[in-house]
């Protein structure tokens, strides 16, 4: 794949301060998470299915917050099932 010249120069620039940071964007949230077949290209850029929103995110907005939010939405499903 290859990248717009700004986005490579972007990740070339954080590279040398946080370079785990771009390994993993690109090597698990890109060719992982944003290629998941859950969604489509389309609704991955909408992001409108919960689940996947949360997977997603966790990348983003940190592990303990995606699992939180994950119980959340468990709770809110079980409680408009009752």
């Amino acid at each position: 794949m290859t990248l717009p010249a700004a986005v490579s120069a972007s990740r070339n620039e954080v590279r040398t301060v946080a370079p785990k940071l771009i390994e993993l964007t690109e090597t698990v949230v890109y060719p992982d998470i944003w290629e998941r077949p859950g969604l489509s290209k389309r609704d991955r850029s909408l992001i409108q299915e919960i689940g996947e929103l949360i997977t997603h995110l966790a990348f983003y907005a940190g592990w303990p917050s995606a699992m939180s939010a994950a119980k959340v939405v468990k709770q809110v499903v079980e409680e408009e099932k009752a």
